[in-house]
């Protein structure tokens, strides 16, 4: 269903285009009503009542050490423009958030017909994003529209510590805890201290599998025939690391997850 006949299903057709007078009222977005922290998790895969979108049942956790856990919210898109957003909830706040309980809507230079609006209770962040051509509708009204709808859903949901966020770290301790290695082939790294539970990220250029494995004891950490991918890595020492790979060079990052 296009946003625009989704629009007119929804009532709010009339609140879009001004020449028609229908006397509908536009849901009032109350970021106090939110949690000041939820269990995203509860969301995964959930329908947004009263739209055609619905959420993801996979969660997003950011950049490494960002203590943050995201749920997007997917909605079909038409050529008219769409809708999209997301619930997040933060371990720490990083400064970009909005202000308690306000509401932040602000346009694109790079995209004229796109708008973005964010509110943040506590820990708990929505935001709701619209674009579509000004001549069919606002698109901040349309996102502040989608945003209102999510925390009214957003606000049934109890509220409790974010057992999904991961861990915080400074950017300066996610730094000192970063590993970046490179090579050509077969390369022993010897070992490697991994002082926290982190995420080997790896690429194999252009082409190629790869294989990482510890000497002592003997464990295989990765085994990819894919150029490029990601895996969990626990924290521990790993003596005797090897790389073997058929592309012809490969690149490694270790990062805190």
């Amino acid at each position: 269903m296009g946003i625009r006949l989704w629009l007119m299903a929804t009532g709010s057709l009339a609140c879009v285009v001004a020449a028609v007078a229908s006397g509908c009222a536009d849901r009032a977005v109350a970021p106090a009503r939110l949690p000041k922290s939820v269990d995203v998790g509860s969301l995964r895969g959930r329908a947004l009542p009263e739209t055609p979108c619905r959420f993801a049942r996979d969660l997003d956790h950011g950049s490494a050490g960002a203590g943050m856990v995201r749920v997007w919210l997917d909605c079909p898109e038409t050529k008219d423009g769409g809708l999209v957003g997301f619930v997040q909830v933060n371990r720490v706040l990083s400064g970009y958030e909005p202000a308690e309980d306000s509401i932040r809507c602000h346009g694109d230079a790079r995209s004229p017909t796109l708008h973005s609006c964010d509110t943040r209770h506590g820990m708990t962040i929505v935001n709701a994003r619209a674009t579509c051509p000004p001549e069919r509708c606002n698109s901040e009204e349309e996102a502040r529209r989608l945003m209102a709808r999510v925390v009214e859903l957003v606000a049934t949901l109890p509220e409790q510590p974010c057992r999904l966020c991961p861990r915080y770290f400074s950017p300066q301790r996610r730094a000192e805890l970063t590993k970046l290695f490179s090579g050509t082939g077969p390369k022993q790294l010897g070992t490697i201290e991994v002082e926290v539970d982190s995420r080997i990220r790896y690429v194999v250029v252009p082409r190629g599998g790869i294989r990482i494995m510890t000497g002592r004891p003997p464990q295989v950490l990765v085994e990819d025939a894919h150029h490029q991918g990601q895996a969990d890595i626990a924290r521990g020492t790993y003596r005797k690391v090897k790389v073997s790979s058929s592309g012809e060079s490969w690149h490694l990052l270790i990062e805190p997850r």
